[in-house]
């Protein structure tokens, strides 16, 4: 960390970011939110994956700007991190975002859009197209057996709590698992037959 410090050259490279990435502490998270303005996409994009990935909320009043950026992993991350932490002040620019993607791009920011809906207890913009997602909060041990994105039927197991079988309430897709203190939040897309 005291050589990135004294070179910040260094941050040119996609390793030395994924290094910082797993020293725990806000002087790393420190580093990792400065690399978000670096001039590579790579670069941005490695420190907002790891951001995310250590839970640092508050790279999260910096999400929606990073709807513009001109990097699509970037875009794409940000999106992930506004349905993890987002608020209602994020939902203009994920509407707007939502906007302008290609419609096979469309379904992340519209379940930010409505996950950020949710949990502040608003209506859905009119420009969404309704309630989607199932949200099965979870008390317990949890793990999850099933990668992102994977198709599901009612029934079929997402995974475990406390060792018992955890199954999917309905024919979905499984979009996360949100820990936080008190419970695991599980969010699947309804399949619309």
């Amino acid at each position: 960390m005291s050589e990135v410090r004294e070179q910040p050259a260094t941050l040119d490279r996609a390793e030395v970011v994924g290094a910082l990435a797993k020293i725990p502490g806000p002087d790393a998270a420190e580093l990792l939110i400065a690399a978000l303005g670096h001039r590579k996409g790579t670069i941005r994009w490695h420190a907002l994956y790891a951001l995310l990935s250590r839970g640092q909320v508050e790279v999260a009043p910096r999400l929606a700007k990073l709807l513009l950026d001109r990097d699509g992993a970037v875009r794409e991350t940000a999106v992930e991190g506004l349905r993890r932490w987002g608020t209602a002040d994020d939902l203009p620019a994920l509407v707007a975002y939502a906007a302008r993607v290609a419609t096979h791009g469309r379904n992340a920011p519209l379940d930010a859009i409505e996950t950020i809906c949710t949990r502040t207890h608003r209506p859905l913009p009119s420009a969404h197209p309704g309630p989607r997602l199932e949200i099965v909060k979870v008390r317990g041990q949890v793990t999850i057996e099933v990668p992102r994105s994977a198709l599901l039927s009612i029934g079929d197991p997402l995974g475990t709590v406390d060792g018992a079988p955890l199954l999917a309430p309905c024919d979905s897709v499984f979009i996360a698992a949100d820990r936080d203190p008190e419970h695991t939040r599980v969010t699947l897309r309804r399949l619309v037959p």
